[in-house]
């Protein structure tokens, strides 16, 4: 039996979902490419433009040309920035970028630079930026504050046993 809870609910869906259809904008950040192009991220910044970002080569883990590009689409236009490159370690693919905006407003560049072509061998970076926002609408990406190589340490537990279990630092 429709109530009038029911019905309200169901007409206040329906111009929600309408007002959001208006809303939306769709459109290509480059034309397609002749190599691969994906694992993208993308982060509305502070000012509410947004700030893309995907891995870009001849291959995924097993070729060397592999690199992170972005574009930026300006709050309020319709065409996305030329691309621009974002990380390249020398010599090594770099794949799956994923960006992040902190609270303090700190703009984060994840990635993998993958070694020995083998995703088992991949090594965390990541880049920051805190003047993101100056170079915003210059011909060139974020300037990184800094790029580091992440240690961590691998647990490798073999046949179920924690007791026996190795740990594994890498750089």
């Amino acid at each position: 039996m429709m109530t009038k809870t029911n019905l309200m609910s169901i007409c206040i869906c329906f111009i929600v979902t309408i007002a959001w259809t208006l809303e939306k904008q769709e459109s290509f950040i480059f034309p397609l490419q002749e190599k691969h192009v994906h694992g993208s991220s993308i982060v509305e910044l502070s000012n509410g433009d947004l700030l893309a970002c995907w891995f870009y080569g001849s291959g995924e883990r097993t070729a060397n040309d592999v690199l992170v590009q972005g574009a930026r689409l300006k709050k309020g236009d319709s065409r996305w920035s030329p691309v621009f490159l974002m990380a390249d370690t020398p010599n090594l693919p770099d794949c799956n970028p994923v960006l992040y905006v902190d609270n303090s407003d700190k703009l984060w560049l994840f990635w993998i630079a993958v070694q020995a072509k083998g995703w088992e061998n991949s090594v965390l970076k990541y880049r920051t930026s805190t003047n993101y926002l100056a170079h915003l609408y210059q011909k060139y990406p974020p300037k990184p504050d800094f790029e580091v190589f992440l240690k961590y340490k691998l647990l490798l537990i073999l046949n179920g046993d924690a007791k026996n279990a190795n740990v594994v630092t890498h750089r």
